[in-house]
């Protein structure tokens, strides 16, 4: 899809597969932002960039949603997982202190 086709439908196609509450969150995105951000991970997933970077990682999560897919191969590979309970997905809105105290 080009970024003139992701801004005028795809974006929209995208919000409507999403969950109530991360579509109220993405909504607020510029959808070139969105297509540009997708575009510079030149290719690769999410799961790819992180398992592959040469620095600790950590992985924050909420205890509401479901652990993350992939998570014994990425803890395989280093990364590190830390639950703030009582949070859903938008872990920094939900308990922003608690999600503070998971990045220190």
């Amino acid at each position: 899809m080009t970024e003139q086709e992701f801004a005028a439908a795809g974006f929209t196609a995208e919000l409507s597969a999403l969950d109530s509450e991360w579509a109220a969150t993405m909504r607020l995105a510029d959808p070139v932002a969105v297509y540009r951000s997708e575009q510079a991970l030149g290719g690769t997933s999410l799961r790819e960039t992180l398992a592959n970077l040469p620095m600790p990682r950590v992985f924050i999560e909420g205890g509401q949603t479901e652990p993350l897919a992939g998570r014994d191969a990425l803890a395989a590979e280093g990364v590190e997982f830390r639950v703030v309970p009582d949070s859903g997905h938008n872990v920094m809105l939900d308990a922003p202190d608690a999600f503070v105290a998971a990045l220190r």
